[in-house]
């Protein structure tokens, strides 16, 4: 029980910090963190197109050594840019946009301003480049989730709902993911007699992409994600993992560190969304796919590429989702970032994207210095910032219009206690079967602290003293949320919403 309240309490220790100096110990390397990450937005926002985008390349120049020749060779050189950038501008400019906006979110950078309004205003006048007809639709759709969750979850909740619909329909039947946002590919196999690769198009960097999104979609934004969903992302990685603990691009491929993260960040996610209690999400980090994982990760990294930064990025997600004291780490690829970010403020490391700008590889820099990751812990909030109260009085309307019940109810335990009591009479405005909806919860949900907020809530609609404890055991909290259920019973028919004394009568 001690080893369980260390792991929950250093977990809300991640999700609260809002600044580096939780993270470090020198001052001075604090002040280098801070102005290195100013530096580093300043150059995105400096390469930012007048149409509001970033763009991923320069067309119609010289190809590199192993690149399909310039289909546009034959014309001039300004025709062949032209027609190139026609061709691709609306396939990975959505993907390079949305993963900038998610840096620039993490880093700091307000909803409201300026370079964001137009980079969104691009982004939704192009839905083209996240559907189905993009070749990287699932990179840039979950991009563009995990840009808008951490500007504000609660201010595009519809919008995320919407694209967490359309990215979870774009899953295999195994639940991974390939580039496209197609149904009809082929699922990766797990047949060890299969000797082909053809078809082959689910991979693990996607499927982590997608998850993570749906994820930030499922706690966040009160998205009502499908369990079956989660139980193949669970199943498949459970099945997928190597021997050695490791996980690789695909099944059969070797193992990578980057990759290993990948299986870590999917397998926990899935856990955490079949089973949200602290208890159970303590106990998936504990199980032997997650140990043997870390333990994978850990030997891969022991000499990490530092010009790599998507496996940087991977240290910085593996220690969000496991809950290592994190001070050590950190430090180290901070100094090691701050010390290579080149003059006019970005990172230029071996990525093979064709990105000239490095507004890539500068955005995986930002990621990993602001810790961006979600962890997964139901309705958290990692770093840089918890929700303040103006951006609660924001979300709290929600409440009121969330699909389900269930998603209104866990809308309102994301608010801080003390915030809660005057939203309380959004829940109760839903309706009686809100309050059958809160009952089911004290008898039936593995929360303490959710089971706790219910009965509260109860207490204060029906205007009655409820005899309920939260920690009791299970038959014990069973027979006494049927009392509470006989108490509504009797007077359910009868009862009558006043909104204006936010309370049953």
């Amino acid at each position: 029980m001690v080893r369980l309240m260390r792991v929950v309490l250093l977990v809300l220790l991640l999700t609260a910090s809002a600044r580096a100096e939780r993270w470090v110990r020198d001052a001075e390397l604090h002040a280098k963190i801070d102005a290195s990450v100013q530096r580093g937005v300043s150059y995105l926002l400096a390469r930012q197109q007048d149409d509001g985008r970033w763009a991923y390349a320069q067309f119609g120049l010289r190809a590199r050594p192993g690149e399909a020749p310039d289909p546009y060779k034959r014309f001039d050189p300004a025709e062949r840019r032209e027609r190139a950038a026609q061709r691709r501008t609306h396939i990975y400019d959505g993907a390079l946009t949305s993963v900038v906006l998610y840096a620039l979110a993490a880093s700091g950078t307000k909803r409201d301003a300026e370079p964001v309004r137009r980079a969104l205003a691009w982004i939704r006048e192009h839905p083209t480049a996240f559907d189905d007809k993009s070749d990287v639709g699932t990179y840039a759709t979950a991009l563009q989730i995990l840009a808008l969750a951490r500007f504000e979850a609660g201010h595009f909740g519809p919008e995320i709902r919407s694209l967490a619909d359309r990215l979870a329909r774009g899953r295999d039947k195994h639940g991974t993911w390939g580039l496209k946002l197609d149904r009809t590919r082929k699922p990766i196999q797990l047949d060890p007699r299969m000797k082909s690769r053809r078809n082959r198009k689910s991979d693990h960097a996607n499927t982590q992409a997608a998850v993570c999104a749906l994820w930030a979609a499922h706690s966040l934004a009160g998205w009502d994600s499908p369990s079956t969903m989660w139980r193949q992302v669970r199943e498949h990685f459970a099945r997928a993992q190597r021997e050695d603990g490791a996980w690789g691009f695909r099944p059969r491929d070797e193992g990578t560190a980057s990759m290993t993260a990948a299986g870590l960040a999917c397998y926990l996610y899935a856990r955490a969304a079949l089973d949200g209690r602290e208890s159970a999400l303590a106990q998936a980090r504990r199980s032997k796919t997650a140990m043997d994982g870390l333990r994978a990760f850990r030997r891969s990294m022991r000499e990490p590429d530092w010009n790599d930064y998507f496996e940087v990025l991977s240290v910085e997600r593996v220690a969000a989702l496991v809950g290592q004291r994190s001070i050590d780490w950190y430090e180290r690829g901070a100094r090691m970032l701050t010390s290579r970010q080149k003059k006019p403020g970005h990172w230029q490391g071996n990525s093979r994207s064709r990105d000239p700008d490095h507004c890539y590889e500068t955005a995986l820099a930002l990621l990993f210095l602001r810790r961006a990751t979600f962890p997964p812990v139901r309705g958290a909030v990692s770093p840089p910032a918890r929700l303040d109260a103006v951006s609660i009085r924001e979300r709290a309307p929600m409440i009121s219009t969330a699909a389900t019940h269930r998603q209104a109810f866990e809308i309102y335990l994301t608010l801080d206690a003390s915030l809660r009591r005057p939203h309380a009479v959004r829940i109760g405005g839903r309706g009686k079967p809100m309050i059958d909806y809160l009952i089911a919860v004290l008898e039936t949900d593995g929360r303490t602290a959710a089971r706790q907020a219910a009965h509260d809530l109860l207490q204060r609609l029906l205007g009655k003293s409820l005899l309920y404890l939260a920690k009791a055991s299970p038959d014990e909290r069973r027979l006494m949320a049927r009392a509470i259920h006989g108490t509504w019973t009797r007077m359910r028919e009868s009862a009558v919403w006043n909104e204006q004394s936010g309370r049953f009568r």
